[in-house]
C-alpha cells in the first residue's frame, strides 16, 4: 500500500521541461511514446501524472514508457505529462475520514486521513 507515498521525480527533482506525448494513446493503454528533455527524469518507480491521474513508471525503452495502472483517460498527441510536480485528484474516503480526535491535553493523538483517488470526473 502507499500509505507513506513519497513522489520521486528522478534526476534530483529537476526537470527542464515536461515530456510531451508523441503518439495518441487510448484509454486503457499501458504504453506511451514521449519526447522532451523531461523524458530523462522518467525511470522505473518514478511517478507522473496526466489529466489529473497518477501513474508509476514500470520501464523506459528509448522514448516508450510503460506504466501502471493503465490510462484512465486517453492522451492526445501534444499533451504534456507532469513529472516535476505530478498531481492527482483525491477525496476523503468517507464523511467521517477527516474528523479530528479532540484531546484536551498538551499533545494530540496521532491522526491519519484516508484518501481515495477520484475516478468519476
Amino acid at each position: 500500500d502507499y500509505t507513506d507515498l513519497q513522489l520521486a521525480t528522478g534526476a534530483g527533482g529537476l526537470v527542464e521541461s515536461e515530456p510531451v506525448v508523441l503518439v495518441a494513446a487510448p484509454e486503457g493503454a499501458s504504453l506511451v511514446t514521449l519526447s522532451g528533455a523531461g523524458l530523462s527524469a522518467l525511470a522505473p518507480g518514478v511517478f507522473f501524472s496526466a489529466n489529473g491521474f497518477l501513474y508509476r513508471v514500470a520501464s523506459v525503452a528509448g522514448d516508450v514508457v510503460r506504466f501502471n495502472p493503465p490510462l484512465r483517460q486517453g492522451l492526445g498527441a501534444g499533451d504534456r505529462v507532469l513529472v516535476a510536480n505530478p498531481y492527482v485528484l483525491m477525496r476523503l474516503e468517507n464523511d467521517d475520514a477527516g474528523r479530528a480526535v479532540v484531546n484536551y491535553g498538551r499533545w494530540s493523538d496521532a491522526m491519519s486521513v484516508p484518501l481515495v483517488e477520484v475516478f468519476e470526473r
